[in-house]
């Protein structure tokens, strides 16, 4: 992991899997969902990729 993508995942894991499918390294199409914490501010969202589903969410946190 270079320094830059170093810094990009410490400020939340969305942005490191954003940063990854824009360089195209996508997760795997299997149908699986990351749960993840929240984003600053408590802001919480879905996102989709082919067969791929990641969530930010407080709850269960």
């Amino acid at each position: 992991m270079t320094p830059q993508e170093a810094l990009v995942a410490a400020v939340h894991p969305l942005l490191f899997l954003y940063r990854n499918a824009a360089d195209g390294h996508f997760p795997p199409a299997d149908g699986g969902v990351l749960v993840l914490p929240p984003l600053p501010a408590r802001l919480e969202c879905s996102a989709a990729l082919t067969g791929y589903a990641v969530v930010a969410t407080g709850m269960g946190h």
